[in-house]
C-alpha cells in the first residue's frame, strides 16, 4: 500500500535530515535528494518515473552507514525495495 511505503520513505528522510544536521560530512544530502525524488513518486506529485533507474540507496547505505548508523542503513535497504518494486512496476 503506498500509505506505508510513504510513511516509511518520511521516515526515512527525518532520519537523515537529523544525521545530517549531527554529521556535517557524508552523502546525507545525496541521500536526502534521492529520498525526495523516492517521496514525490509515491505521492503522485512527480509523473518522471525516468530516474528510478539512478537511485542507488541501497549501495550507499551499505558502504556508508551499515557500520555507523545501522539502524538508519536498514530504513534506506527498506527504501531500497519500494525502489525496486517502482522500477518493476509491483
Amino acid at each position: 500500500m503506498n500509505i506505508d511505503r510513504i510513511k516509511l520513505v518520511e521516515d526515512a528522510l527525518n532520519k537523515c535530515e537529523t544525521l545530517r544536521r549531527d554529521n556535517p560530512s557524508g552523502p546525507f544530502e545525496y541521500v536526502a535528494a534521492q529520498l525526495r525524488y523516492v517521496l514525490a513518486l509515491l505521492k503522485g506529485e512527480d509523473p518522471d518515473r525516468s530516474r528510478l533507474k539512478d537511485i542507488n540507496i541501497g549501495l550507499i547505505a551499505l558502504r556508508e552507514f551499515d557500520t555507523r548508523f545501522p539502524e538508519f542503513s536498514d530504513c534506506l535497504m527498506a527504501v531500497e525495495k519500494i525502489v525496486d518494486d517502482m522500477r518493476f512496476r509491483r
